[in-house]
């Protein structure tokens, strides 16, 4: 639980709940707030949070609209339910044992890596030979995860990944690591979309052989409806 005094407001918190439908109450429901402060009513502190904003649909904001806000109180009692980020993962990994709550017929096996990748090699060869292409993105399925190859103005070859700069670290530094092995420097370094990803991009002066021969491969090895239900 969040203790009273632990709570800042503006950060957020959480609520687990449980599926009555679900057998010894094993299927969670996650409801996220943003703590707003602590007011009194008719002589009773209440401890107020909010729902984080949600997109709005483009007509809604041309028409300056406001959400309407949606604010929940909690009392002193009902605090013990108002869980931290450390909180909600001891929460949720206390379901561990439960799941999945369906075990597979037959123990999964992983797949087979692959060391090489000839569908890769056309589609280097157009970026290289036809102005179809400027930049060829691989993405790992079901990973969301992947690598872009491109030209740059002076000939060279522009290499961009995007790591998860929250839970990633390691690869992160791996992806440096092996660059600057091959003495080649970033030439942006920041964050993308977002906070949680971060746009290492890096550009190397070699030849097409040299990429078919060795880079395109050792690069893509790598290091490896929210339903909502309330108590308060």
């Amino acid at each position: 639980m969040a203790r009273p005094s632990e709570l800042i407001p503006g950060n957020c918190y959480f609520m687990v709940n449980f599926y009555e439908s679900s057998p010894h109450l094993v299927v969670p429901s996650v409801h996220t707030y943003l703590f707003v402060g602590r007011e009194t009513h008719d002589g009773q502190p209440l401890w107020i949070f909010r729902e984080p904003p949600s997109a709005r649909p483009p007509e809604a904001e041309a028409q300056g609209e406001e959400e309407e806000e949606c604010l929940t109180a909690f009392e002193e009692r009902q605090l013990y339910q108002i869980l931290d980020l450390q909180g909600l993962i001891q929460e949720l990994t206390g379901l561990t044992d439960f799941h999945p709550l369906v075990k597979p017929a037959e123990p999964l096996r992983a797949p087979a890596r692959r060391e090489t990748f000839p569908e890769i090699a056309p589609q280097i060869e157009r970026l290289f030979t036809s102005d179809e292409l400027s930049v060829v993105t691989i993405t790992i399925k079901y990973t969301d995860d992947g690598f872009s190859i491109g030209t740059s103005d002076d000939g060279g070859l522009r290499w961009t990944f995007f790591p998860d700069a929250k839970v990633e670290i390691e690869r992160e530094a791996a992806i440096r690591i092996m660059f600057r092995e091959d003495q080649v420097a970033p030439v942006k370094d920041s964050n993308w979309s977002s906070p949680s990803t971060r746009s290492a991009e890096k550009r190397a002066r070699e030849s097409v052989d040299a990429l078919r021969e060795g880079w395109i491969p050792r690069a893509t090895r790598r290091s490896n409806p929210r339903p909502r239900h309330r108590n308060a």
